[in-house]
């Protein structure tokens, strides 16, 4: 999981934006308090970077979802992580995805972490309709 996927052209009208400074992914890990055991689901991973932090962050009795609109960052995260069992990239639309389908029951510690500025509306009215299900946020 240590490889890093080389930088590349962005898409604009996807807000993608390449996150690499190791003090602030690891300050995004320690915000929402990322503990081994936890779930999270990152939204917009683009190339891996925090996907990396989280995942190791949350050991092997954690569990990551990762959601990338891209299909080509996604299928390359999928073949980087395919040998984490418990890291997921799934190939869709934050805007448009039910989160309830991640969400566990109450008392599971679950973690929202998303870093495009075009998602944080989004991401906030998810918060408030799961506020009993998501312990702490990203955005």
């Amino acid at each position: 999981m240590s490889r890093a996927i080389p930088p590349r052209r962005r898409k604009a009208r996807l807000g993608q934006h390449e996150l690499r400074d190791p003090f602030v992914l690891d300050r995004i890990a320690e915000f929402i308090h990322v503990r081994p055991g936890d779930r999270v689901i990152e939204i917009g991973p683009g190339g891996g970077a925090l996907t990396r932090v989280l995942a190791r962050s949350l050991g092997e009795a954690g569990r990551l979802t990762a959601l990338e609109i891209d299909a080509r960052l996604a299928a390359e995260l999928r073949e980087e992580f395919a040998a984490a069992p418990n890291v997921s990239i799934l190939e869709a639309d934050a805007l448009k995805f039910d989160f309830s389908s991640l969400l566990g029951g109450g008392g599971e510690r679950t973690g929202l972490s998303g870093t495009s500025p075009t998602m944080r509306p989004r991401l906030f009215c998810c918060v408030c309709l799961n506020r009993g299900r998501i312990s702490r946020t990203s955005l």
